[in-house]
């Protein structure tokens, strides 16, 4: 059942129409003081490809690797293994000039806008300094360009004037996108753009994103642990626990379909609009395993659990062209209905962007 010629995320080997991409991207963190001698693998062989104009969601809980995966292909952190590309190129080998293009050409949208700018300047301070990419421009023009592009995100241009603490938070996410719109993005990675803001503007932004994402053909990969935003906003879905995909496929396959104990988890915890499936429900916590551990890191909190999954488990293909299940018992689990039928409505695009629950 193993696949060939494929990465995890189903994307093909020579990342044809590829921005950014990881291939078995391996992080290690190894631990100090009384943690001295441990080693985690914080990212464990992962592979991701992020195409103009589409959306790749990442879910899974806190600590599974979502966020060192993103700062991994942000070239914030090296891998042991592995490499990021950007357009097809090697990020550890490009010259000056491609650095720079790499730089301008992956974004990244944090959690809190409140701790992504500077309470000191001005939100237009801010975005006219990322302009520093852009040359040729003279200040003037640059406070011009800051003031279009504030009513690109739906803002008025004299916020610009404004301190960040002068501003409320659905503002300052706005903000943020005017900013790392300001040179000329071609991918941005959106880490929780969401969670840190009220419910009644969480769709807003929503609805922000997808149009720009339709208008400039952006590429996201978007971290989350909501799968509302997922089902609104992507088209393909990875699924982390403690470092590795366990399971990945189109927004329906996962949302609809999940084949995995950990996905069939967390989408019994979300239940959108529907009661939880009794027994899926995650219990414990999520704890790290041995550096040398090889078989399913799920194992000690899935209730399908057996002597087997003490074995080695490979991420195999499932079912559609896409779909990728890292549990050698998932075609029992399907054909048993413990899978459930998933979330309704995952279509990966929307018209209008209702975040309530139905």
């Amino acid at each position: 059942m193993k696949s060939e010629g494929r990465h995890a995320d189903g994307g093909d080997l020579d990342g044809a129409g590829s921005v950014l991409e990881g291939r078995e991207l391996v992080k290690l963190f190894r631990g100090r003081g009384t943690w001295r001698g441990r080693v985690v693998r914080a990212v464990d062989g992962v592979s991701v490809t992020v195409r103009a104009g589409e959306t790749i969601g990442i879910v899974g809980e806190s600590g599974c690797g979502k966020s060192t995966l993103a700062r991994l292909l942000l070239g914030l952190e090296k891998p042991e293994t592995g490499v990021v590309l950007f357009k097809g190129l090697n990020v550890s080998t490009l010259d000056a000039e491609q650095h720079r293009d790499y730089r301008r050409g992956a974004q990244m949208i944090f959690q809190n806008p409140q701790q992504s700018f500077n309470p000191m300047f001005t939100v237009g301070w801010s975005i006219r300094d990322g302009l520093r990419l852009t040359n040729g421009l003279s200040r003037s023009e640059k406070k011009w360009r800051a003031g279009e592009l504030l009513e690109k995100v739906g803002l008025d241009k004299s916020l610009q004037f404004r301190t960040r603490d002068e501003v409320s938070g659905g503002e300052l996410q706005r903000a943020a996108l005017a900013r790392a719109l300001a040179v000329d993005p071609e991918v941005l990675v959106l880490d929780e753009p969401t969670s840190a803001l009220d419910a009644s503007v969480q769709g807003q932004i929503v609805q922000v994103l997808l149009d720009l994402q339709t208008e400039l053909r952006l590429g996201y990969l978007l971290i989350t642990h909501d799968m509302r935003i997922v089902r609104m906003m992507a088209q393909h879905v990875i699924v982390m626990y403690l470092g590795q995909i366990v399971e990945t496929g189109t927004t329906q396959e996962i949302l609809t379909a999940p084949r995995h104990p950990y996905t069939i988890s967390l989408l019994s915890a979300t239940a959108i609009g529907r009661p939880a499936r009794q027994g899926a429900l995650l219990q414990g916590e999520a704890r790290a395993v041995s550096d040398t551990y090889q078989g399913c890191r799920f194992a000690s909190r899935c209730r399908f659990q057996t002597e087997g999954c003490e074995e080695v488990q490979a991420l195999n293909p499932y079912g559609g062209r896409m779909h990728r299940v890292r549990c050698w018992r998932c075609e029992e689990i399907a054909v048993s209905g413990a899978a459930g039928s998933g979330l309704s409505g995952a279509s990966g695009s929307s018209s209008g962007v209702d975040l309530g629950v139905s």
